[in-house]
């Protein structure tokens, strides 16, 4: 995390929640809406330092296929919210996918647990 945004706790999190969308296959593109979107990814090394650069950001991820890439849900970070990390995300897309990723990240079965 390069930002000024975020605590040891955030920091935690948002590795996990990267490691986990990684290891599912997708990739990851990082939008903190002042500079141009990352280019989708999935290596760690080159998206954790993304992360934390501005308060709010859209953590965006993707599913390749023979006709490229195609969005598959979107997480929206908020740093500084809370120092043990567990209010990171304030949003996620609405899908089984993200509330897969959301449980296994945090240990709930929905956002709104």
């Amino acid at each position: 995390m390069t930002g000024t945004a975020g605590t040891v706790g955030e920091a935690f999190y948002a590795t996990k929640l990267v490691r986990n969308i990684i290891s599912r296959g997708l990739y990851i593109s990082i939008d903190n809406g002042e500079e141009e979107p990352t280019d989708p990814s999935r290596v760690e090394g080159t998206i954790l330092p993304c992360l934390g650069a501005t308060e709010i950001e859209m953590l965006r991820f993707y599913r390749r296929d023979a006709g490229g890439l195609h969005h598959a849900g979107s997480f929206c970070l908020v740093w500084g919210n809370c120092p043990s990390g567990e209010e990171l995300v304030c949003d996620h897309t609405d899908n089984r996918l993200c509330e897969s990723i959301w449980g296994e990240v945090f240990g709930r079965e929905t956002a709104c647990a």
